[in-house]
């Protein structure tokens, strides 16, 4: 998904909602909040969000807290939603549609009021909420409600056609990063199906960077060299397993790279 390479944070607001958290809790709140800016709404797979978290699993009750307070669970698509986020990147993708439309005219017409600098301003001043949970918006509170409700299953928020929107630029951005995923993965087969795999899981995946770094370690790891790499899973199993989580053993120091350290070493 592209987003702006910035993300508003209201200082004042989030400190209001949020002074009562402890610094593990702020740590893990906005690890969460730059997830989703990045990827959208956060998976329902709670090993993933302790991993982009760093929380150990024995205090896993600092992220179910966090998620409880701050997030809206929609039970039917198994995502986390904070629909102070969605309006900020909703806003977002209208600041980079009006330079694309203003662009294509030759720039922004010579005297207008409504320049992005001014747009910042008034919603500095108009918003009343934060990017911590925004406990006096009517607009917010309806979807915080949809948990609380009688229903056990809420319905999945409109697709309007700013989410369509927001959809398509994710999986743009899906396709792109499996690209170098795929180049650093030790065996390319089955690509078709690793895209799918890949595009699917795209929200619980590491970040692009972590994933290439763990893909390249995975590589050079004895099971990837055993039997001459017969043995190497096809990458949209080694997707849908989540293999990326699993603990890579460095791979066993031979003799001569063993003697090597030794001459170095003297």
């Amino acid at each position: 998904m592209k987003t702006d390479i910035w993300m508003p944070v209201y200082v004042g607001d989030y400190l209001a909602d949020t002074l009562h958290l402890s610094v593990a809790e702020h740590g893990a709140y906005f690890l969460l909040m730059l997830h989703y800016w990045r990827k959208g709404p956060l998976t329902g797979n709670m090993s993933r969000l302790l991993s982009i978290t760093k929380i150990p699993t024995e205090k896993s009750a600092i992220l179910v807290g966090i998620l409880e307070e701050f997030f809206t669970y929609n039970k039917e698509e198994n995502k986390w939603y904070h629909s102070r986020i969605e309006s900020e990147l909703g806003k977002a993708d209208s600041r980079r549609e009006a330079s694309r439309v203003n662009g294509l005219k030759g720039g922004r017409p010579l005297g207008s009021t409504h320049n992005l600098d001014n747009l910042e301003k008034t919603q500095r001043i108009t918003n009343s909420f934060s990017l911590g949970e925004p406990r006096n918006n009517p607009e917010h509170n309806r979807n915080h409600n949809l948990e609380k409700s009688s229903s056990p299953s809420p319905s999945p928020l409109p697709l309007t056609l700013e989410r369509r929107e927001k959809e398509i630029l994710r999986k743009s951005q899906a396709e792109k990063d499996f690209e170098t995923f795929y180049e650093a993965y030790p065996k390319h087969k089955g690509r078709k199906d690793a895209l799918k795999a890949f595009t699917t899981l795209y929200s619980e995946l590491p970040e692009i960077d972590e994933l290439v770094v763990i893909t390249k370690k995975f590589a050079k790891s004895d099971d990837c060299k055993k039997d001459n790499g017969q043995f190497i899973p096809y990458p949209a199993t080694w997707l849908r397993k989540g293999m990326w989580d699993d603990e890579i053993l460095e791979p066993a120091e031979t003799e001569d790279e063993r003697r090597r350290r030794i001459i170095s070493a003297i």
